[in-house]
Parts: structure tokens; C-alpha cells; sequence
């Protein structure tokens, strides 16, 4: 057999097609062999494989062919072997495509010979059978019987419990009827509920007992439900029976342990009731009996329309009735402690835990409260508190604030973890600190800085109150001990406090600002005794919260330490990535919503490690700007920006800018002026052809350092636009004192404008405001067609976004706006 037999025998097997692909020219090619059949075409006659290969080609849409083509010339540029994904569009066909060969070189020029395949529908005939293997073994492992007849009673599919009940081999019923089987002879119920299911559109159940092979008599839970074509009409019948055999003989049981269990809760110290849905009592036990006995207590019916202060033990009567009502709405356990006055007055405390009990339905059928007497408990904690109080009244306190101060906040800490492991009770340190407060000290200046200090601390004390000891480490770090806990949540309420005192914005003389607070959690003897080791699991658990975006509690757990191993392998990384010259600028399009133009590109960070390991801008600029590096990282991109600014613009009579993102950081302390600067000399490029993108936080205050920075930027002739509009502070005066030529609108209005009001009613007034104010407006995060009209009809300029371009290399990039420019017209962007 000659190879082309060969290869047309070997076709037939084959999901896809054989081929050999010969380069004339840059962009002439010869289907030389072509064995298969892929998508819509298929090559199986040798005379007609270049007019179909042509044929193919010209039905791709222009733009496709273009991209096509171009990975194509790439393929055989590089030569050797050949591993590509290509997306391929023939005609109204869209094709995924896996691509494997080798490019050679022959007598005749370059040869591509390989196997191309759709991946699209090998993927899904895979996740089909996928999913029929796993349906097969869902039902054979199947714990209950499962079975399935026809409309006429024949079994059609069993599981080997089922034949295992039955006592035949397995797949041995299929095709017979029930009466073809021991039970079925023997009972009819069979025939009647089969009968039942095939006529309701509900699921029949019932219950049968049979006898067992050793005589014991054996229970089933049996249900049937008739399956339907589209027209209603039965097709088959699903069946499952459980043996409950065991079940019914642990009810008995319960049944005895009930009595049992009386007996116990009688006999135990801890006061029980039990709480029916209407809150009438069920059961108590011997304690509470005679507890009752010693105090005047009326139920809610019982207090009726009175004022419940005005009856003994009435505020405490509906605060146990409102968490038994909470338990049953929320079927989760919940803890009360109760004041309660003794029939001579003296004041008692009880500490009162609240269980759901749930019912075989899996809903709240009870609620079991166990009580108990912590009233000299309380008493100790409060004596404690209040000598702890005497004690360091005159002790160190922080000269702003008037709070303990470090070493008071050791000492404290040390003596509170002494106690609880005398108490045998756990303890909480609680650091904080006031998010972004640098940016805020830096902008506003150090005398604004410490006003917003002092109210964030008086704020702290009203949240804790006398829970626990507040105290002022240094600058914006603060640290809150609580001495006892009876629970580990009460932690977590009282950072839940503190958030909530912040949610009001803090008055300071040169505005009213909104701040928030990171919180991290550790608790001494639950996680450690040691009082350098546990305010080092509670700073990772601070460093956790802010990482994890700020404004929110962390509590520690031990995978923190490995986090915080990752971040100064992460700093160290950083460092060996500058030396090993890692950091690049990747671009991505800005377009003209009106003409579809790329009227500007932005220049983003990008770290690829060796080995192709791709580290993500979310990870790694956070730490950057925390150690500094990113200095130097926005140095190295911006001097790239530069470089692509003049090629992109190399003989185009009109300009494309090129944006970058600067850092607070970068403009405050990098000597980021000298840097501009040397990098437009450096690389020849026009500063307008440059934008340089800050936050709107960055522009505060009255920081002449600032004014006189931006002043100095756009003295250059470099333009300013503020990234993320909307986001950052409510004051807008410095639209009006700082030169800024244009507003970015942040993607979190925009990416679910078609369906939140709220947000388009945003965007209209953020660009009526830029239009009034002469300012020009870009719309980040774009990823579909209908929100780019849709801003274009609010009378955005330019949008941005994966509905266009993702971040590219600058060649690429490069090679899209040429491409446009060369043929006058937009040109669609790959990414």
C-alpha cells in the first residue's frame, strides 16, 4: 500500500485531518495532502484540495483571516515542532482548533505536516461520557435499592442492591416484570402502587414488611414516581426502597433513653427547660424547679400589657423568650446572660446557652436552655477590671491620646494572660489600625494626622467600654485586650463595635473624613500563652485583613505563618526580579466609543518569573508599595511607557497617548521629577505624548508638596488623568485647584451598568460634571458591546477594556495600531 493509501486509511479512524501545508511566499501556501474531515469541510478528493483549502480561507471574515494568517506565518518562522490552539471561523462556523506537526524544511521550500482536530466537540463527547459513567456509578453505589421499569412493569435498569434483596445474579431482571420475583409473587402492593404512580404526577410512597431468609421480619420505605414524555404521557417508572428495619428499632430505643435522660437531666446541677414553638415550656428539670422556687418569675402571657420593668424579672423574662423565638428562626444556638433579682433583691446572674433541637423534618421542633449561676463569676471579673483600673490609673499612658501606651500594653497583656491561666479562661488581643492613615498623614499633613488619632481613640474606648483595655502601640497601631471570655465570639462582637463607630465620618479641621480599621484577632491559651508569640499571631492576623482588602476583622489561624513566610519570600523575590530586569509594561487599548478608533493605550505591570511562572499585579504591587520597590518598578515601566509612546507615534500626525499609573509612594518620596525627566530625554519622547493616571486620595488637603509636584508635572507638558474616579473621598474641590485634564470612571460602575440604575445614574452625573468642567472621560472595565453604546450615549469619549483588548506585549500591541493606521479604519484587537 503507497503512503497515500496509508493515509487515507488511517484518516478514517481519525477525528480530525492529515495534512501537508507548503509555503510559496509570505503568504501563499499549497494544500499539497489533505486526509479527513474537520468542521464543515472534508478532504477526501486529491484534485480539489487547494480550491478548498482557498475556499475556506476566503469565507473567514477579514479581520479572522488576518489573524489567522498571521499566527500561520509565525508557525513556520519558527519552525520545528508544532503545538498550537488556533480559533479558526469558516463561513458562520466557529472552530476551536488543536494543531500538532512539524515544520521542515524540503526540496521545495518549508513544510508543515501534521493533525489537526476541533477541540470543541471532543471535549464535549468527553464530559458526555463523562457523564454517563458517573450516572452509572452514582446508581450502582447507591446505598438504597434503585430501580427503573417501562410504562408496561418490565425492569429496565436495577442496581445490585436491588438484585442483591433479590437474590439473583446482577442485570438478571432486566426485561422481566415484579412477578417474575420472590416479593412480587407473594404481594400484590407491587402491581396496585405501580398502578398509583403511572396515574399522579406526585411521588407515591409506602411502607412494607417482608420477611427475612433467617425469619426476622424486615421493614422497607418504598417510593415510586412515574417518569413523563413532553406530552405528559408515562414512560417509566423510578423506583427506590430503603430498609428501615434498624431505624424503628432505634426509635425504641429512644424511646427508653427518653426516660433515661429525665432521670439524668434531674440529677445535674445546670438548670434545663425546654421551649415548645410557642414558647411554653416543654420540660425543666429538678434545678430549675427549685430555682423557680427562690424567685418571682412571670412568664410574657403572664406580664401581659404591664410595663415589664415594672414587674420583678419581667426585662429578663422577655430577653429569654426573644432567644428562644431567635433559635427558632434562625435554628442556631445562641447565649444570653440575665440579670435576675432573688426574692430578698440581691442581684443574680445567669449565663443561659440556647440549642435548636430539630425534628425528623430537619425544622426547629425545640429548644433546649441550660442555665447557670455565673453570678460570682461576674463578680470576679469586676473586681478584677476595677483593680486593674486603680492600678494603672497614674501608670504610662500615651501623651496624645491619654491610653496606655507600649509598655503599659505589656505589662497589661502579661498579667491578663497570668489570670487566665489561673481562671483557666481565655483572653483576646486585638490589633488595629486606621487603613491608608500614611496617605492620609502624608496629604493632610502630621497636626491632621494626630486629630484623627485622638478621634479614633475616643471612638475605640466607647466601642469596648469596660471590656477589655485599649492601648496606643505608636502612630495609627492600636491594641485591645480583653481579660475573660466565656466565648471566642464575644471577640468578634466587639470588633464588630468598633467597625460600626467608624461608619460615621471622623471631624477633622480641614474636612470630615471617612476612615476604617483592619482588626486582627489572636487568643491567649487558645492559641498560644506566650506573650510575644501571641501579639505575633495577632499582627499576621492584622497584616491578613488588610491584605484581604481592609476594613474587616481576621482571626488568627496557623496558616498565617505561612503567609507571612510567602510575603518576605515575595519582598526578596521582588528584589531578585529588579536585579534580573523581570518587570515590563504590557499595553492595553483605550478606543474612541464614537468611531471605534485606538485613540490611546495604557501601560500596566506585568512580572513573569523564570520558567513562564506569571505573578499576579494583585500580589505583588501591595508588598511593592509597602517596601518601596515600587519606586524603582514604576521608574522601569514608566521608561518603557516612554519608549512605546515613540514608536507608536513615529510619523502619525495625530498622536496616541500613552497612560501610566503612578503610585502615591512613587510621587512623594522617589524623586519623581528628576525621573520624568530623565526618562523623556532618555528615550526622545514628546511629553505629549504621556499621561500620567493617580489616585484621587493623593489630592487632599493642602500639601503644597503635592501642588507644586503636579504643577511641575504638567509644566513638562505631561497630562494628569485621576484613575478610579469615584471611589476614594467625597470632596471634589480639587478638581478646580489641581490641572487635571481628564477623569477615568472606575469599572465598578460600570461593568453591571445595563442592570444597576444606580450605577448609570452614577456615571451620567460623573460625565456631566467632566463636560461642565471641560474634562475629558475614559470608562474602564468595558467587556461587553451593549455597555460601550450605552456609555457612548452618556457622552463618554473613550472606553477600556477585554470587549477590545486585554494587556499585550508592546510588539503586538504595536502591530494592532499599525495595522489600523495602514488600512484608515478601526481594527479589531486580539487579546
Amino acid at each position: 500500500m503507497d503512503t497515500v493509501s496509508r493515509l487515507t486509511e488511517a484518516a478514517r479512524y481519525l477525528d480530525g485531518m492529515i495534512f501537508v501545508l507548503r509555503r510559496e511566499c509570505e503568504d501563499g501556501y499549497v494544500l499539497e495532502e489533505a486526509h479527513g474531515a474537520i468542521g464543515p469541510l472534508t478532504f477526501d478528493d486529491p484534485v480539489s484540495l487547494q480550491a478548498t483549502y482557498e475556499a475556506a480561507i476566503a469565507s473567514m471574515p477579514a479581520q479572522r483571516r488576518l489573524v489567522f494568517m498571521s499566527k500561520l506565518r509565525d508557525i513556520f518562522e519558527c519552525r520545528g515542532p508544532v503545538n498550537e490552539f488556533l480559533e479558526m471561523v469558516l463561513g458562520d462556523v466557529v472552530l476551536n482548533i488543536e494543531m500538532r506537526g512539524e515544520v521542515a524544511e524540503g526540496a521545495a521550500g518549508l513544510y508543515l505536516a501534521g493533525f489537526v482536530r476541533d477541540c470543541a466537540e471532543a471535549e464535549r463527547l468527553g464530559a458526555q461520557r463523562k457523564a454517563e459513567a458517573v450516572l452509572s456509578a452514582t446508581v450502582r453505589l447507591f446505598p438504597d435499592m434503585v430501580w427503573l421499569k417501562d410504562e408496561e412493569g418490565r425492569y429496565v435498569l436495577c442496581n445490585e442492591m436491588f438484585d442483591r434483596f433479590n437474590s439473583v445474579p446482577s442485570a438478571e431482571l432486566i426485561g422481566k416484570t415484579a412477578r417474575e420475583t420472590e416479593q412480587g409473587r407473594t404481594d400484590s402492593v407491587h402491581d396496585r402502587t405501580d398502578m398509583l404512580a403511572l396515574g399522579s404526577s406526585e411521588i407515591v410512597t409506602f411502607e412494607t414488611n417482608v420477611t427475612g431468609r433467617d425469619g426476622s421480619p424486615r421493614s422497607f420505605d418504598v417510593r415510586k414516581l412515574a417518569l413523563r414524555d413532553d406530552e405528559g404521557n408515562p414512560i417509566a417508572i423510578l423506583g427506590t426502597a430503603r430498609e428501615t428495619t434498624e431505624w424503628r428499632r432505634l426509635v425504641n430505643e429512644l424511646r427508653q433513653g427518653e426516660l433515661a435522660y429525665r432521670s439524668l437531666a434531674d440529677n445535674i446541677p445546670d438548670r434545663l427547660i425546654r421551649f415548645g414553638p410557642g414558647g411554653q415550656y416543654l420540660h425543666t428539670n429538678r434545678s430549675m424547679r427549685e430555682f423557680f422556687e427562690t424567685i418571682e418569675f412571670f412568664t410574657p402571657e403572664q406580664i401581659g400589657d404591664r410595663d415589664p420593668r415594672t414587674v420583678r424579672n419581667g426585662v429578663a423574662s422577655l430577653e429569654i423568650q426573644g432567644a428562644v423565638t431567635e433559635v427558632f428562626a434562625k435554628a442556631k444556638a445562641v447565649t444570653r446572660e440575665v440579670a435576675l433579682d432573688g426574692r430578698e433583691g440581691q442581684p443574680l446572674v445567669h449565663e443561659i446557652r440556647f440549642f435548636p433541637e430539630f425534628g425528623p423534618d430537619g425544622a426547629v421542633d425545640s429548644v433546649l436552655a441550660i442555665g447557670r449561676d455565673v453570678t460570682e463569676r461576674k463578680e470576679m471579673e469586676k473586681r478584677l477590671a476595677r483593680s486593674e483600673a486603680e492600678l494603672h490609673a497614674l501608670a504610662f499612658r500615651d501623651s496624645l491620646t491619654g491610653l496606655h501606651n507600649r509598655r503599659a500594653f505589656q505589662d497589661l497583656l502579661q498579667q491578663v494572660l497570668e489570670a487566665a491561666k489561673k481562671s483557666k479562661l481565655q483572653c483576646a488581643l486585638l490589633l488595629l489600625d486606621i487603613d491608608r492613615f500614611k496617605l492620609v498623614n502624608d496629604t493632610l499633613g502630621h497636626a491632621v494626622g494626630d486629630e484623627l488619632i485622638i478621634q479614633f481613640a475616643l471612638r475605640l474606648v466607647g466601642a469596648v467600654g469596660d471590656e477589655g483595655y485599649v492601648c496606643r502601640l505608636g502612630g495609627d497601631e492600636f491594641a485591645i485586650i480583653m481579660p475573660v471570655l466565656a466565648d471566642q465570639s464575644e471577640a468578634d462582637d466587639l470588633a464588630r463595635r468598633v467597625h460600626n463607630v467608624l461608619n460615621t465620618p471622623v471631624s477633622v479641621s480641614v474636612d470630615s473624613i471617612s476612615i476604617t480599621t483592619s482588626i486582627g484577632i489572636a487568643f491567649g491559651l487558645g492559641d498560644t500563652s506566650d506573650q510575644n508569640e501571641l501579639f505575633r499571631f495577632a499582627d499576621m492576623a492584622l497584616y491578613a485583613a488588610k491584605s484581604g482588602g481592609r476594613a474587616r476583622t481576621t482571626i488568627y489561624n496557623s496558616s498565617m505563618a505561612a503567609q507571612a513566610e510567602r510575603r518576605f519570600e515575595l519582598e526578596v523575590q521582588i528584589g531578585e526580579g529588579l536585579r534580573n530586569d523581570e518587570f515590563h509594561a504590557h499595553f492595553q487599548a483605550k478606543v474612541d466609543l464614537e468611531t471605534g478608533a485606538i485613540n490611546g493605550v495604557e501601560a500596566l505591570c506585568r512580572w513573569l518569573r523564570p520558567g513562564g511562572l506569571f505573578i499576579s499585579p494583585f500580589e505583588f504591587i501591595p508588598m511593592a508599595e509597602e517596601t518601596g520597590q515600587i519606586i524603582e518598578i514604576g521608574r522601569r515601566v514608566l521608561l518603557e511607557a516612554c519608549r512605546f509612546a515613540v514608536r507608536v507615534n513615529a510619523g502619525r500626525s495625530q498622536p496616541i497617548p500613552v497612560s501610566v499609573n503612578v503610585s502615591p509612594r512613587q510621587l512623594l518620596f522617589g524623586g519623581f521629577i528628576g525621573a520624568l525627566g530623565t526618562c523623556l530625554e532618555e528615550t526622545g519622547c514628546d511629553s505629549r505624548w504621556l499621561e500620567l493616571e493617580i489616585t484621587e486620595s493623593l489630592l487632599l488637603g493642602d500639601d503644597s508638596t503635592i501642588s507644586e509636584t503636579l504643577d511641575a508635572i504638567v509644566g513638562l507638558g505631561v497630562s494628569l488623568t485621576i484613575d478610579d474616579f469615584g471611589t476614594g473621598f467625597s470632596s471634589l474641590s480639587y478638581l478646580a485647584r489641581f490641572p487635571i485634564t481628564t477623569l477615568k470612571i472606575d469599572r465598578t460602575f460600570v461593568h453591571d451598568l445595563e442592570t444597576n440604575d444606580k450605577n448609570a445614574v452614577l456615571c451620567r452625573a460623573i460625565i456631566s460634571m467632566a463636560q461642565g468642567l471641560g474634562l475629558k472621560t475614559v470608562a474602564e472595565g468595558i467587556e461587553t458591546a451593549e455597555i460601550a453604546a450605552r456609555l457612548r450615549r452618556l457622552g463618554c469619549q473613550t472606553g477600556q477594556g477585554y470587549l477590545w483588548s486585554r494587556p499585550q506585549p508592546a510588539e503586538t500591541m504595536l502591530a494592532v495600531i499599525r495595522s489600523q493606521h495602514a488600512q484608515h479604519e478601526p481594527a479589531a484587537i486580539a487579546g
